[in-house]
């Protein structure tokens, strides 16, 4: 309970994992955490796998690595988590044409994004 200029607000929560969100939610949850798992473990593997091959491709992977990180982190983080976003308003605001649009827009952002890695990558 919190005062502020003599009005009381009061909290009230009610136990989520009672609703019907906690099913939906744990449903959706369950590919997204074992990918948070796998992840990791097939990078150690690659790693290994390529370590294996000698100090070469070692090397070639050493180089490659930090475009290949940026790239990653630019789609799954910034440019996708952003698409997302404003696709999901969209279409919770029921405006489906304006979210067919934004599909558009996020399929040339990737082309655009994906020329540009390719041209400085060479």
């Amino acid at each position: 309970m919190r005062t502020w200029q003599h009005q009381t607000i009061r909290f009230h929560y009610k136990g989520s994992w009672s609703s019907q969100f906690s099913p939906s939610w744990c449903a959706l949850r369950l590919p997204i955490g074992s990918r948070h798992w796998r992840k990791p473990q097939w990078g150690v593997a690659e790693s290994w796998y390529v370590g294996c091959l000698g100090t070469i491709p070692l090397t070639g992977l050493a180089l490659a690595f930090p475009m290949f990180m940026l790239m990653n982190m630019l789609v799954a983080g910034a440019i996708g988590g952003a698409v997302a976003a404003a696709i999901v308003r969209t279409v919770g605001a029921s405006r489906h044409d304006r979210a067919q649009a934004l599909v558009v827009h996020a399929v040339g952002i990737a082309l655009a994004a994906s020329s540009a890695f390719m041209v400085a990558s060479r």
